[in-house]
């Protein structure tokens, strides 16, 4: 589980703690996204497919408001509304 460095062989903490383990000075922003890749890397299958199923209802549904009201977001379209 744990590489060891060569020079003194002991135990390297950045190859078991994930891609930013070893890092301390990250930002906020970076924080977060760390945790959330934590988060995600430890659902289930079940889990994972579930959040999946539910971001592409969320899609679908932006996508579906987004064609009935085509200038809802576009500007100079505020004398149609």
């Amino acid at each position: 589980m744990f590489a060891y460095n060569r020079s003194f062989n002991l135990p390297s903490p950045l190859l078991h703690l994930g891609t930013l383990g070893g890092i301390t000075n990250l930002t906020p922003i970076e924080l977060r996204r760390k945790r959330d890749r934590e988060r995600y890397a430890a659902l289930g299958a079940d889990d994972k497919e579930a959040r999946l199923q539910k971001m592409r209802e969320y899609y679908q549904r932006k996508k579906s408001t987004e064609q009935t009201y085509p200038c809802y977001q576009a500007t100079g379209c505020a004398e149609i509304l």
